[in-house]
């Protein structure tokens, strides 16, 4: 097995699917000015404090919409933050939220990338890496039924069953961020709109995410399986992260093109410019990890329809369009838009989500 460094470039967020919900999952607590702390509620602290008499008095305060760290110093004055809390979340939101996106942690409570997130971000990058190379006219995605699926590719070249499938050989551990704290970060659109501009406030949802620059180190390995046919990209750890890097690249220069193309409205402008500028940043680093045994790697959620697909349908031609007529909704009201026509970033920076530095380490 290798040591692989991870570090967040972005902020990330891998969600547990979970909405928790103010007072009932979570309190609020003012720092400083208007910067709030977020503490996740333990139940079993709340009861030490307010007492297990007290418990339907404390349904009834939720039902009610009362605040619960009101209701707690009704029983307890002197009790401070910590003692009815499990762990805290730094705010980074306009406003005190009513519900927020949960990130994933493990059984002690540690935020985590899974190893089945990071591989599978692998697996979307080498078979883009593979297509590309591909003769078009050969690339199949319809069944005998003539519907649309990947799986038809994605058996021609990586394998028709699990038993055959080469990615058996590809083993990745989980990173765990044992220390760091996450944040909770307001998650807003760029979107293409018709008589509205492009800056989009519509669907705002506040998001717990792992922030920028935190570190973790996780294992990762190539194992050798006699059995089965194993494509250049895989040969060595080094070959696979110049793969993935060099997909990373292609498709960040691609959304930069399709950025600097559109004509964006003066009110959206700016913000525009700033998610741009976002981009350019990771290219610029992914291109500093060629020849370096590191890649930049996009994972979870935010990462866009192009990144998790790897967007090779878009090769496709005119069978290109019967994708997007399946993967959008409402196809006849957004066939004139753009696709995917919309990008989640987060408000204030117009950060986008998801981007991931790998180095590879010493072997172990």
């Amino acid at each position: 097995m290798s040591n692989i460094k991870i570090e967040t470039l972005t902020a990330v967020h891998i969600g547990t699917g979970n909405i928790l919900q103010k007072d009932c999952d979570f309190v609020c607590k003012k720092v400083s000015g208007n910067d709030v702390e977020i503490g996740i509620i333990n139940p079993t602290k709340i009861l030490e404090l307010i007492g297990l008499e007290n418990i339907d008095a404390w349904t009834v305060a939720i039902e009610n919409g009362r605040d619960t760290v009101d209701f707690i110093r009704q029983y307890s004055p002197n009790s401070a933050f910590r003692d009815y809390t499990s762990r805290q979340i730094d705010s980074y939101l306009p406003c005190v939220p009513r519900q927020i996106k949960e990130f994933i942690r493990d059984g002690l409570n540690r935020p985590y990338i899974p190893g089945s997130s990071i591989k599978g971000a692998i697996r979307t990058a080498v078979l883009s890496h593979i297509i590309e190379s591909k003769d078009k006219s050969n690339i199949k995605i319809k069944d005998t039924k003539g519907r649309l699926t990947a799986r038809i590719m994605e058996n021609d070249l990586f394998g028709t069953d699990p038993q055959r499938d080469v990615f058996r050989c590809v083993q990745v551990g989980d990173a765990l961020f044992d220390g760091y704290r996450t944040a909770a970060y307001n998650m807003v659109n760029i979107n293409e709109r018709i008589s509205l501009g492009y800056w989009d406030k519509s669907k705002q949802m506040a998001t717990e995410v792992l922030p920028g620059g935190a570190e973790a180190i996780f294992k990762m390995k190539i194992v050798e399986k006699k059995d089965l046919y194993i494509p250049n990209e895989l040969s060595s750890l080094s070959e696979l992260m110049s793969t993935v890097n060099e997909h990373t690249i292609d498709l960040l220069d691609d959304e930069i093109k399709i950025w600097h193309a559109k004509d964006i409205d003066s009110d959206s402008e700016e913000k525009v410019e700033d998610f741009i500028s976002q981009l350019k940043d990771m290219k610029r680093i992914a291109e500093e990890c060629r020849e370096k045994h590191a890649c930049v790697l996009r994972v979870g959620h935010g990462s866009g329809w192009r990144f998790i697909t790897g967007a090779w349908t878009e090769c496709l031609g005119g069978e290109f369009m019967d994708v997007v007529d399946v993967a959008r909704p409402k196809n006849n009201l957004y066939r004139d838009y753009m696709f995917p026509k919309s990008r989640r970033l987060e408000e204030d920076c117009c950060e986008p989500l998801g981007f991931v530095k790998l180095t590879l380490k010493e072997s172990v």
